[in-house]
């Protein structure tokens, strides 16, 4: 699936904070690059991320405070030479949607699953 059909399925439209991913072809995980740029946009209210399992066919839509973000950078991945935050989200259950990288960060971003078609 793309990031157009992902969205036309979920029925949002796209902002600068809206990412899409499948499933990684290395790892079991949704690799997710927020800009640092996007965060710093006062206007910004959410990260929006469509999530998608080729496996199940399921389309996770997930609806991030940005101040949820912005509290948690140290436990996150903050690239400095792409000035981005690198997310790699847990495929499976019982740790769907957490941080995996660093090393389990800890962060889980189940709480803001809105649904999954």
């Amino acid at each position: 699936m793309d990031k157009a059909q992902a969205l036309a399925r979920l029925g949002i439209e796209p902002t600068q904070l809206t990412r899409f991913a499948n499933i990684n072809s290395a790892k079991d995980v949704w690799w997710v690059d927020i800009p640092l740029s996007a965060l710093a946009d006062t206007e910004a209210e959410s990260v929006d991320l469509a999530l998608f399992d080729g496996r199940t066919s399921e389309l996770h839509h997930l609806s991030i405070p940005v101040g949820f973000v912005k509290e948690n950078l140290a436990a996150l991945h903050v690239r400095d030479d792409a000035a981005r935050v690198s997310l790699e989200l847990a495929v499976d259950l019982p740790d769907r949607f957490r941080n995996v990288v660093p090393v389990d960060s800890g962060v889980s971003f189940a709480p803001f699953l809105v649904r999954t078609t």
